[in-house]
C-alpha cells in the first residue's frame, strides 16, 4: 500500500489495527518506518509525506507501547 503511494492511509490501517497488549504489532510498526524511511525525498513529497512524519510516527508508536526511545525497543 506505502509503496504505491498510500503512505498516510497505510498508517492510518497500522494504528487501527494496533493491538499494545502485542508487541508484534510495535515490530511491524517500526518495520514500516524503516522501510518508508527508504524511500526518496520526491516519493515522499509526491505522496504528501515528509521525513519528519516518519519520526514523528515512530516517537508516537513507542509511546503507544510505553517507550521513550528506540533504545527501549531494542531491549525488547
Amino acid at each position: 500500500m506505502a509503496d504505491a503511494g498510500a503512505i498516510n492511509k497505510a498508517e492510518n490501517m497500522l494504528y487501527q489495527e494496533m493491538d499494545q497488549a502485542d508487541q508484534t504489532y510495535l515490530e511491524m510498526g517500526i518495520g514500516f518506518y524503516d522501510h518508508i524511511n527508504e524511500y526518496e525525498d520526491e516519493f515522499l513529497a509526491k505522496n504528501d509525506y515528509t521525513r519528519n512524519e516518519i519520526n514523528e510516527g515512530i516517537k508516537q508508536l513507542l509511546g503507544e507501547y510505553g517507550m521513550d526511545s528506540l533504545d527501549e525497543f531494542l531491549e525488547i
